[in-house]
């Protein structure tokens, strides 16, 4: 299977399927995707995505458990997150895909890949994101309780006693409390298998959301501050030299279709500074940008133009933040922080109100503690850092390889992207 559009048929069980909530939109039903795990009759097993634009004609059709044939879905790279198979394609479905509800007994239930516990530990899962682990429990932990929330940490052992800590949350915690309070826990071992497990490489610090003050010095005039994106998607769109705009994303139904569905919107780089003089990179997004300067990306640069400037940054970046401080909300990428140790972060939100930055300068996360957490602080899963690197390194070579080989080649071998980024 290569990378394209395909017009055939498969036929295939799902034998696991999650959907993944919108960021900006969490705890409501507003899905981003639904990604399931398909096992045919010969025990192949691939992964397939239904994209934000198509959760609801498909999230009340397609059932976990059930087989299906789908027609007219398409193959694309399996980049990107939540890469639960090793496979160099993942399915993307499409508004042609068509799904029919089919009845095969010899269809295989689990479609289980288990990987080894030294393979998690070495980080040797040729990019994979989310993997089926099976083994012994050796301890259950209490249950930790919040408001809105409950977790607790089991470890499992393998046969070589190597082992591994698994967080579980939501209804998971419920099973394995019953499962601690069971007569058969106290008797023998018992034996778990767990499907699609998200796997998390941290250097002493969670990825998740954190609370600073800083100031923010400079703007970084490097970084295009106007972005030009697929209204349909939200991916990167292109130039070609027809003059026409199209989408980068294969799966899109922009792609192939110049002037469709583009915007512009702001995404812009401030280098900060706080209080103890420890630096790092911030991106704000559109919606944060326009909530503070009141304007749209096309406002700006027509302001831009009218006083002869067509290549800087518009005054209305610049004069409302820097200089500033500011209490930030920072989000600790894992991949992009914690894995590839970069010190640019995410802005979840921001403000200057003078009371929030009194009530939070005492109990912050420093600049210092974050980015000494993420270069400094030892790894709980990469044990041998030059090891991890080596490893890390070999990965993305393996990767760029499989990209190389399995991309779709243009139809016009002159057709040339000019990328707005």
């Amino acid at each position: 299977m290569r990378a394209g559009i395909c017009h055939s048929y498969i036929e295939a069980r799902v034998v696991h399927l999650w959907k993944i909530e919108n960021f900006n939109n969490p705890g409501k039903e507003d899905y981003h995707s639904i990604e399931m795990i398909l096992v045919d009759e010969n025990g192949g097993v691939i992964q397939a995505t239904i994209g934000k634009c198509l959760v609801k004609r498909f999230e009340d059709v397609i059932k976990d458990g059930h087989s299906y044939k789908i027609t007219k879905f398409q193959s694309v790279t399996n980049l990107g997150d939540n890469i639960a198979v090793p496979h160099t394609c993942r399915l993307r479905f499409s508004y042609s895909t068509t799904v029919e509800e089919i009845e095969i007994e010899s269809m295989p239930t689990y479609g289980f890949k288990f990987v080894s516990f030294k393979d998690v530990i070495e980080n040797n899962l040729d990019g994979r994101d989310l993997i089926d682990v099976i083994g012994n429990v050796v301890e259950c932990n209490e249950i930790m309780r919040k408001s809105d929330f409950h977790k607790t940490k089991v470890d499992i052992a393998d046969p070589s006693q190597e082992q591994l800590p698994l967080w579980l949350w939501g209804p998971y915690v419920v099973e394995a409390s019953k499962m601690a309070r069971s007569k058969y826990f106290l008797v023998e071992t018992p034996i778990v298998a767990l499907q699609c497990v998200q796997r998390i490489v941290t250097r002493g610090l969670l990825a998740g959301k954190f609370i600073t003050t800083a100031y923010i010095t400079e703007i970084d005039e490097s970084y295009k501050w106007l972005k030009n994106v697929c209204k349909n998607c939200s991916s990167w769109v292109g130039m070609k030299e027809d003059g026409k705009w199209y989408c980068s994303k294969e799966y899109c139904i922009a792609y192939g279709n110049g002037n469709y569905h583009r915007e512009t919107r702001f995404k812009v780089r401030y280098f900060i500074e706080d209080a103890k003089k420890n630096h790092a990179q911030i991106l704000i997004g559109d919606e944060l940008i326009k909530r503070r300067v009141n304007k749209t990306p096309l406002q700006c640069k027509e302001s831009k133009k009218k006083i002869g400037d067509k290549h800087g940054v518009p005054n209305e970046l610049t004069y409302p933040f820097l200089g500033r401080e500011f209490v930030l909300k920072l989000e600790v990428h894992r991949r992009y922080n914690l894995e590839q140790n970069s010190t640019c972060y995410k802005v979840v939100d921001f403000t200057d109100n003078k009371d929030v930055i009194d009530e939070w300068n005492y109990q912050n996360n420093t600049l210092e503690e974050i980015n000494d957490s993420i270069d400094n602080a030892p790894a709980q899963v990469i044990i041998d850092e030059k090891k991890a690197e080596e490893i890390q390194q070999r990965k993305r070579n393996e990767r760029d390889a499989r990209i190389s080989a399995t991309t779709r080649k243009p139809k016009q071998a002159k057709m040339k992207f000019k990328i707005h980024i």
